[in-house]
């Protein structure tokens, strides 16, 4: 005996949903099935909205959409658990990159900080304040 594929447990309730099963086959766009499912099946929203997302993501229709809607709310939970994990490896590395002093020249992280030294015109004045320096490519600036 062939399966129905058109029948559909919602809130304990089976419904028969050939009609939608049609616009499924039929390619029709998922406003239709909205508006058949509040109209012809008198479907609350709630339910509505929750085959019609189904429909839309599985192109079928759901044995028991309680079940099928707790299997999405737990991928999509799941998906946006990894997606935060990713954001806050990202925002991580982006922070410590921030916190690494670089060159402002050449983008480089292989800098020193060192002493001015005495000079011939201003003498020791100022030869204790502390300068880094690029390795790179050897541009000298002072640090903030």
């Amino acid at each position: 005996m062939k399966k129905n594929k058109y029948y559909c447990r919602i809130d304990g309730t089976i419904y028969n949903l050939k009609s939608i099963q049609e616009m499924i086959d039929s390619e029709e766009r998922t406003g239709p099935i909205y508006i058949s499912l509040l109209e012809d099946y008198k479907l609350p929203e709630k339910y509505a909205d929750r085959l019609t997302y189904y429909i839309y993501e599985k192109n079928s229709i759901p044995a028991d959409l309680d079940v099928a809607w707790d299997e999405i709310r737990d991928r999509n939970s799941q998906d946006n658990q990894n997606n935060q994990n990713s954001q806050s490896n990202r925002n991580a590395k982006n922070l410590e990159s921030r916190k690494k002093p670089h060159c402002p020249k050449c983008g480089s992280a292989s800098i020193t900080v060192a002493t001015r030294g005495s000079t011939l015109l201003y003498g020791i004045w100022g030869s204790n304040d502390p300068v880094n320096y690029c390795i790179s490519c050897g541009y000298k600036w002072e640090p903030r």
